[in-house]
């Protein structure tokens, strides 16, 4: 299962911190953060799966690439960019959730992160104020939780800290603004 960084590239740890960070806290306020950051980090699992796992300048561009299609699109087709962000978040979030469950599903477990990024991509569409808020809380933790390696256990309470913790300050920054 693709959910952990390469965490022998400086350079793709700190870039998945920094970009965790920004989702996490900035995901409702500044969209097209969330959906670039989400794409960035997205293109680094995938293409880092296609080279090996080994970080290289084409992963780097790979990665930049989608960020920006990414960015674009939240800035033209706002709703269309927040159900494929919703999608995505499902997906990755759940993904990971399993990766630290460790259970033995069979052949459901890989059925499991499509059926949640489908929901979640329905729902971010449907209510998009306050599902920007969970969905980008959620995938700025997960990429932030991703990017380490601490045991599970330790993870998952960081998971789950950060995911509140985002949650928190963008609905506090939301409320305000009304």
């Amino acid at each position: 299962m693709i959910t952990q960084f390469s965490t022998e590239s400086p350079v793709i740890l700190i870039l998945s911190i920094i970009v965790g960070v920004a989702v996490l806290i900035m995901g409702r306020q500044i969209f097209w953060v969330f959906i670039a950051g989400l794409g960035f980090v997205l293109g680094l699992l995938f293409s880092s799966q296609y080279y090996d796992a080994q970080f290289g300048w084409q992963t780097l561009f790979i990665s930049a690439g989608i960020a920006i299609v990414g960015a674009v699109l939240a800035y033209t087709v706002q709703r269309l960019a927040a159900g494929i962000a919703g999608l995505a978040t499902g997906w990755y979030f759940s993904l990971v959730v399993l990766s630290y469950l460790n259970l033995d599903l069979g052949q459901i477990e890989s059925v499991i992160p499509y059926i949640i990024g489908i929901i979640s991509g329905i729902l971010l569409f449907l209510y998009f104020d306050w599902g920007v808020i969970i969905a980008s809380s959620l995938a700025g933790a997960a990429i932030i939780t991703s990017a380490t390696s601490l045991s599970k256990n330790v993870e998952v309470a960081l998971l789950s800290m950060l995911a509140v913790i985002g949650i928190v300050i963008q609905s506090i920054w939301f409320m305000q603004e009304k």
